[in-house]
């Protein structure tokens, strides 16, 4: 993944949803206006385009907000792609998913409070670079194929399925 390399004094939040009403963009779009009224931030919607143009939007992005909808979506290739490349994501993780991921660098929104979420990233770039560099590392130790091979095979033989090289 392209580093992330945001320009400007205008806070770029990129969305980039493949059904809109899955991923709560509608919500999104909201909030970013609603915001945009009082601090210099725009949404950057990345649809209908090839994935190396998405790739290289999303690098000139400080933030991304990969779903806001209620239940247990929980994140996806989108996320993946954004704390890969050092953006802070927001994304709504049930109780559920905080157990199953509890180390995650996800920042967390609901529908009622993505706004004051993203003012605070967009206000404290301190904020925004702890996520930022949490991103990757996570990425490498969760997501890597050599990680989750490893994690299989220790998942097998816990079940007798393969033995101890």
């Amino acid at each position: 993944m392209p580093a992330a390399s945001p320009e400007g004094d205008t806070i770029r939040i990129c969305h980039a949803p493949r059904i809109r009403s899955v991923k709560g963009t509608e919500t999104v779009i909201q909030a970013v206006e609603d915001l945009a009224r009082c601090i210099p931030v725009e949404l950057v919607l990345i649809e209908n385009m090839p994935h190396a143009e998405a790739l290289r939007v999303k690098a000139t992005c400080h933030i991304a907000v990969d779903q806001i909808s209620d239940g247990d979506m929980g994140y996806g290739v989108n996320s993946l792609e954004t704390l890969s490349m050092g953006i802070p994501t927001v994304t709504n993780l049930s109780d559920a998913y905080m157990d199953f991921i509890p180390d995650h660098p996800f920042v967390t929104a609901s529908r009622e409070n993505l706004a004051a979420v993203l003012r605070e990233l967009a206000l404290d770039p301190d904020l925004r670079s702890r996520h930022a560099a949490a991103g990757p590392a996570w990425i490498r130790k969760r997501h890597h194929w050599l990680s989750v091979a490893e994690h299989i095979h220790r998942l097998y033989r816990k079940l007798g399925w393969e033995k101890d090289a």
